[in-house]
């Protein structure tokens, strides 16, 4: 039989071995259980309802706004578990649908019609009305979270906001010749996930990822710990913009 003092060691080391498993994978243990998930609108200038799903925090000091990329919806952040992940990290957590996509729809106060296809400067829109819904109902410091070709809308946007609440932008899956003529321009933080070397030769944060041939990000736990530590190390960023 294992003697008291065997005992109380193993005790001691299997605490300390998930002790520090809870603080490095807070996500995985479900810390935020008991989260509540409300839903809202937004309506940009040109009456689309922008569907809204999002969290927050007793202790969130960071607003996180979660951008699909086109042809996708909101719910690809669940799909890929990172806005449950993500409040593990002190953040408030939006995400939202596109004009068009998920169920985001028209205003129809003039009896509906047919709608032509939506021009990138719409999806800048969109982005401006979320950026103004988060600071309004939110009161955060944002940092917003964009994947694929929906970046170039993101950045277009928030240089036309030079809005200080932003502390940072996180580009996934984003080819850099895709958004090249606004890196320079981009007075934020930026942290780009893509497996394009390109990225690595500009003075940004890049994370070089796995993507498959569908466009799928292949996440590994390193990429994740320095997607949730670099956003989380956002709330100390010191304020820019105009």
């Amino acid at each position: 039989m294992l003697n008291r003092l065997a005992i109380t060691t193993i005790v001691v080391i299997a605490f300390t071995i998930i002790a520090v498993a809870v603080n490095a994978y807070p996500w995985y243990f479900g810390l935020n259980r008991n989260i509540v998930w409300n839903n809202g609108v937004a309506l940009t200038d040109d009456n689309i309802l922008l569907d809204i799903k999002y969290a927050v925090t007793t202790n969130s000091k960071l607003a996180v706004i979660l951008v699909h990329d086109y042809g996708k919806d909101k719910t690809m952040w669940s799909q890929m578990d990172l806005d449950k992940r993500l409040l593990n990290y002190d953040n408030a957590v939006v995400s939202f649908d596109l004009r068009f996509h998920g169920n985001s729809t028209p205003v129809l106060a003039n009896g509906g019609g047919t709608f032509a296809v939506s021009s990138e400067d719409d999806y800048i829109d969109d982005i401006k009305t979320m950026i103004k819904w988060s600071e309004k109902n939110i009161g955060k410091p944002m940092v917003i979270v964009c994947y694929g070709k929906v970046s170039r809308a993101v950045l277009e946007g928030i240089n036309e906001l030079k809005d200080s609440n932003i502390r940072g932008v996180v580009l996934i899956a984003v080819k850099y010749n895709d958004v090249a003529d606004l890196i320079n321009s981009t007075d934020t933080s930026i942290m780009v996930l893509s497996n394009d070397p390109a990225w690595s030769r500009i003075p940004v944060y890049f994370v070089s990822i796995g993507v498959s041939r569908d466009g799928s990000v292949l996440w590994s736990n390193s990429s994740l710990d320095l997607l949730f530590n670099w956003i989380k190390n956002r709330a100390f960023e010191p304020l820019t913009g105009g």
